[in-house]
C-alpha cells in the first residue's frame, strides 16, 4: 500500500488562533503515528501562517527514534530560508512546491522553464548531500516528466486539486486519467510518485488503484475535517485504509506462518507507543460451557504458544482443569487491529513457573500467596492483613513459590487477524492449522 504522510499544518493552524498552544501540533503527530501512519508532514510557509519554524525541530524530535522507518516530509518553496530549515533536521523526503509567500495554497506544479528548472536545480543536489529524499510537485501532465528528469529529484508529487474539484462535480475521469498517465510517465523513468491536495475517503480509492505503485500521499486538510466528525486516530486509521487496493490488509500480507504475522502486529502496537500491548483477554468455559472472560498479561509467546500466569486455584484455572479449551482476544484501537487465538492450554513446568516468580517484585510474591483468588473475603482489609502476616513471615528470606500458583501456555489451533476498514468493511483472515501446515482463508466482515 501507499504510505500515508500526515499533513499536521490544520492543526497548527486551528492552534494559531488561540495563544494557549492548543491544540498541539506534536501530541496530534504523536496521535497520527499511534493510528499507524507511516510519516509527518509539515510546510513552513514564511507568514508561518499555520506551521511556526520551531514546530520543525519540535516534530524532528518526536520522530528521532522512529526514523527513517517514519518519515520526515518537508514542503516548501526551495529559497534560503527553506535550506536553513531543512538541513537543521535533514527530513527523509522534501517536497519543492512554487509558490510566492502570498500564496493561498499550493494550487500548481512546477512548470519547470528556463527560470523554474534554474531555481530547482541549484538546490536539489544540496538537498541530496543532506539524505533528503527530493520531489517536485507538478500538475498531472505527462510532458513535465522530462523536465524533472534532467533536475536530478527524486520523483514527483502529482498536484490532485483539480482531480478533487471534478470529482465533487462528478466528471473525474478525465482528470482521474491525466494524473494516472503523468504517474506512468514518471514510473517509467524511475521516479517515486506521490500525490496530494484535497485527497478524502471518497476520491482516494480510484487514483489508488489507477497508480498501483503509488508511493505516497500526503494528506491533511480533508483528515482534518474528518477527524471533527470521527476523531483523529479513527480518521488516520480510515485513511490508511482508503490507501490499500481493495482486497488486501494494510501489511505486505500475509505471511505462510500466523505467529510471524502477530510477531509483526505486535511490534507495529510496541512502535505505536501502547504500553500494554500485552494485554488480552483469556476467555474460557467450564464442563457444562459456561463462558466466562477476563483481562491478563501475556508474558511469552514463541512457536511453542502463548504464556500466562496465575493462580491455579482460580475461576479461570478451574475452567481449564475442566476444559483446556480456551481462546485469547488482543485488541489493539489505537491502530485498529484485533488478533484472535484459539487452542489448546496445559500448565507450564514448575521451573519455567518459578523462573517467573522470582522474577516479580516482592510484595507481588506476597500477594500470589495472600490471595485465594476468586474466593469470597470479608472485604481489602483482610488482604491488608494477609500481606502483613507474610511480610513478617519472610522477612530477609526468599519467597517460595505457591502451590496454587503457575503459568499456563496455550498452543493455537486457530488464529483470525482483523482490521478495521471504513463503513465496517472489515478485513478478516482466519488462519486454522492442518496437520504440520497453517491453512488461510479470507472472512466477510
Amino acid at each position: 500500500m501507499a504510505r500515508l504522510s500526515v499533513n499536521l499544518n490544520k492543526i497548527a493552524l486551528l492552534r494559531n488562533s488561540r495563544h494557549t498552544g492548543v491544540p498541539d501540533v506534536v501530541e496530534f503527530g504523536r496521535l497520527a503515528l499511534a493510528a499507524g501512519a507511516h510519516g509527518l508532514t509539515l510546510h513552513p510557509r514564511p507568514d508561518e501562517r499555520h506551521v511556526l519554524r520551531k514546530d520543525v525541530p519540535a516534530v524532528a524530535t518526536l520522530l528521532k527514534s522512529r526514523r527513517p522507518k517514519i518519515e520526515f516530509n518537508i514542503e516548501g518553496y526551495p529559497d534560503v530560508r527553506f535550506l536553513k530549515i531543512v538541513t537543521a533536521v535533514k527530513p527523509e523526503q522534501c517536497t519543492l512546491v512554487p509558490d510566492a509567500s502570498d500564496t493561498f495554497t499550493s494550487d500548481e506544479g512546477w512548470k519547470l522553464g528556463t527560470k523554474q528548472l534554474k531555481v530547482v536545480s541549484n538546490i536539489i543536489p544540496k538537498l541530496k548531500r543532506l539524505g533528503s529524499r527530493v520531489i517536485l510537485f507538478v500538475d498531472p501532465n505527462p510532458a513535465v516528466i522530462a523536465h524533472v528528469k534532467k533536475t536530478g529529484a527524486d520523483g514527483i508529487e502529482i498536484y490532485t486539486g483539480g482531480y478533487a474539484e471534478a470529482f465533487r462535480k462528478g466528471n473525474y475521469k478525465k482528470l482521474l486519467e491525466d494524473c494516472g498517465k503523468t504517474a506512468d510517465e514518471a514510473h517509467k523513468r524511475g521516479l517515486v510518485v506521490n500525490i496530494g491536495h484535497d485527497l478524502n475517503l471518497k476520491n482516494l480509492p480510484p487514483i489508488v488503484a489507477r497508480i498501483p505503485f503509488l508511493a505516497e500521499a500526503s494528506i491533511g486538510h480533508e483528515l482534518t475535517a474528518d477527524a471533527l466528525k470521527v476523531g483523529f486516530a479513527a480518521a488516520v486509521r480510515a485513511y490508511m485504509t482508503a490507501l490499500t487496493p481493495a482486497g488486501t490488509l494494510f501489511e505486505p500480507m500475509l505471511k505462510d506462518d500466523p505467529l510471524e504475522q502477530f510477531q509483526a502486529w505486535f511490534e507495529r502496537a510496541q512502535t505505536s507507543e501502547i504500553s500494554e500491548r500485552g494485554t488480552m483477554v483469556l476467555s474460557t468455559a467450564s464442563k457444562d460451557a459456561s463462558p466466562s472472560a477476563r483481562i491478563v498479561l501475556l508474558k511469552e509467546f514463541g512457536e511453542d504458544g502463548f504464556v500466562f500466569f496465575t493462580n491455579y486455584e482460580s475461576k479461570k484455572g478451574r475452567d481449564l482443569t475442566e476444559n483446556p479449551q480456551a481462546a485469547l482476544l488482543f485488541h489493539w484501537p489505537s491502530i485498529g487491529l484485533q488478533v484472535r487465538v484459539s487452542g489448546v492450554v496445559s500448565k507450564t513446568s514448575q521451573a519455567e513457573s518459578m523462573a517467573y516468580f522470582r522474577s516479580r517484585e516482592r510484595e507481588s510474591q506476597l500477594g500470589a500467596w495472600a490471595s485465594q483468588q476468586s474466593s469470597v473475603i470479608a472485604g481489602h482489609p483482610e488482604l491488608d492483613v494477609r500481606v502483613e502476616k507474610l511480610r513478617k513471615q519472610y522477612e530477609g528470606k526468599n519467597i517460595p513459590l505457591p502451590p496454587h500458583w503457575g503459568g499456563y501456555r496455550l498452543v493455537p489451533t486457530e488464529f483470525e487477524f482483523w482490521q478495521g476498514g471504513p463503513n465496517r468493511l472489515h478485513d478478516r483472515v482466519r488462519y486454522e492449522k492442518k496437520g504440520k501446515a497453517w491453512e488461510h482463508v479470507y472472512l466477510s466482515p
